[in-house]
């Protein structure tokens, strides 16, 4: 089964989405483009306190499982 392909932007929004799922999320906690809004991102910033890493990594993997991620830049 192929995985649906999703750039970076889309990558964010479902992987934002999926952290507010995990039983720890607390509001505010999150990833961003870096830089925020670049046609070109260089990577994610993870905002939300030290928790946020962890919730992060969980929810990375879970959107990894359904989608592929394509970096465009």
């Amino acid at each position: 089964m192929t995985k649906p392909k999703v750039d970076e932007a889309q990558y964010t929004k479902l992987v934002n989405e999926k952290m507010k799922e995990h039983e720890l999320y607390k509001k505010d906690m999150g990833v961003e483009l870096n830089p925020n809004n670049s046609s070109s991102p260089l990577g994610l910033t993870v905002v939300g306190g030290d928790d946020a890493r962890t919730i992060l990594s969980w929810a990375e993997n879970e959107v990894r499982k359904k989608y592929r991620l394509v970096v465009t830049s």
